[in-house]
């Protein structure tokens, strides 16, 4: 180890300083580290530790200086690859957060308050969020579903449906939103008659109860000329659409039934509307 101490002083200035330096050389490999102390004039203390290995040299420095105030500005710096703050008291170490190449990297914060320019999210479990103002490239929802008492101005703020095969569909609509809504009805239907007086087609009711078909929504159909006794066929494929309201507290089941002797596909979709 090689030590060295300095010093000087005068009316107009004083300056005392320790530097401590240990080296090793093997094999020509070398290594060294400077450790260097001083305080100046009274007003400055300065502190600082070089490691220089094979010519890559590292450290830090701790600085503190009389401001113009009367108090004193303290600065460390740090000229390292990773900085990294870490208990080791015999368990496993951890490290509550590292700096590498400039990144701040943490294993876990709680933050009371933040302003963050941008950020990129990998992956998210949030209890409440309150957005002002939100922009989506892409939104995937579970459940075939959102609700909210408004999306925009008349935005459908609940979709609904039942697909799949040419079977008959129904779909109970529950309003519990405190206002009268809109009903956005669409049936798709792929359908064949064939008869002496054939129609193909689908069928949309409204009802008080599952299965009822109490009041007649729309009808979308295709018909065939009469041609008793020999018989006919006619197909039909389309999109049946109306528009029903329905008020605030009641339940009810909006239903689509096919028409025609071969309906191989009917689906319902439903998009509710607040008033």
């Amino acid at each position: 180890m090689n030590q060295s101490l300095l010093t000087l002083a005068n009316e107009t200035s004083a300056l005392a300083a320790a530097t401590a330096t240990v080296e090793t050389d093997l094999n020509g490999l070398s290594t060294s580290v400077d450790v260097v102390q001083s305080s100046v004039d009274g007003v400055m203390g300065t502190y600082g530790v070089r490691v220089n290995n094979n010519g890559v040299v590292r450290g830090f420095g701790l600085v503190s200086e009389l401001a113009g105030d009367g108090g004193a500005t303290t600065t460390m710096a740090f000229d390292v690859d990773q900085f990294v703050i870490a208990k080791l008291d015999g368990s496993a170490a951890m490290a509550p957060f590292t700096v590498t190449a400039g990144v701040v990297y943490l294993n876990e914060a709680v933050i009371g308050s933040a302003s963050i320019g941008s950020t990129h999210i990998k992956n998210a479990a949030i209890k409440s969020a309150h957005i002002k103002n939100l922009a989506v490239e892409t939104l995937h929802i579970a459940g075939e579903a959102v609700e909210t008492s408004k999306l925009g101005n008349q935005a459908a703020t609940t979709a609904h449906s039942a697909i799949g095969g040419g079977g008959n569909k129904q779909i109970a609509i529950q309003n519990t939103t405190g206002v009268s809504i809109d009903l956005i009805i669409l049936a798709f239907v792929r359908a064949q008659d064939t008869a002496a007086e054939p129609e193909a087609g689908c069928h949309i009711y409204k009802a008080i109860s599952s299965g009822g078909k109490d009041t007649l929504l729309t009808t979308l159909s295709e018909t065939g000329p009469d041609t008793s006794p020999a018989q006919n066929t006619v197909f039909l494929t389309g999109t049946a659409a109306t528009i029903t309201t329905l008020a605030a507290g009641v339940t009810r089941y909006i239903r689509a039934t096919g028409i025609g002797d071969n309906v191989s596909q009917l689906d319902l979709i439903i998009f509710q509307r607040q008033k």
